[in-house]
């Protein structure tokens, strides 16, 4: 139905138990509406005691602590939080090959450019566009650093940056000594 999506600023004309808020900050990132409603400096949202929160994301290596913080900040508020490790809520932040037509469809592209994912991902996105009729001429596959030039005639890799690896070491980065890429070598495999 067409009320079914309202804008955050008409929430108050609904009882709160028929309210669904969906959120960004599965990923704990400070920023992000989840985490403010955690801290209690969202400007609309507030926890309250008995809100259910679920976190379907699982979490991006590196990121566990600042979730962790999250979730225990919306539990002090009183909300029942579910993730993954204790309510298997897993559902994947990658589109299916089915969803993925949907988008096809719903805007009907005159050009395709796959961007995330691994070169398999990219190759099998690229064979779903043209399976919907996408020219294969207008689908680029993209590498890091490739610059895009694309106006209303033209979609074609004009150039790329040549990307190249940076080194941090807890000191400066850039150029690390080839004896600090050895020693930690030998940590990471011996311990």
């Amino acid at each position: 139905p067409e009320d079914t999506i309202v804008p955050i600023t008409k929430i108050d004309q609904f009882p709160i138990k028929k309210i669904v808020i969906l959120s960004t900050g599965s990923q704990g990132e400070p920023l992000s509406a989840l985490n403010r409603m955690a801290l209690g400096e969202h400007k609309r949202v507030g926890i309250m005691k008995g809100d259910m929160v679920i976190i379907s994301a699982s979490p991006i290596p590196g990121n566990e602590r600042a979730i962790s913080n999250t979730i225990n900040r919306l539990i002090k508020q009183g909300a029942d939080v579910f993730y993954e490790s204790i309510a298997g809520v897993h559902v994947s932040g990658h589109a299916a090959q089915e969803e993925i037509k949907i988008m096809i469809n719903l805007t009907n592209p005159k050009y395709f450019i796959p961007i995330h994912g691994e070169d398999k991902h990219k190759v099998q996105n690229a064979r779903i566009a043209e399976s919907m009729g996408i020219d294969g001429e207008n689908i680029i596959i993209a590498e890091d650093g490739d610059i895009i030039k694309m106006n209303s005639n033209l979609c074609r890799v004009s150039n790329n940056l040549h990307p190249q690896t940076i080194y941090i070491d807890g000191v400066g980065m850039g150029n690390i000594k080839d004896m600090v890429l050895r020693d930690r070598k030998i940590l990471s495999r011996n311990g």
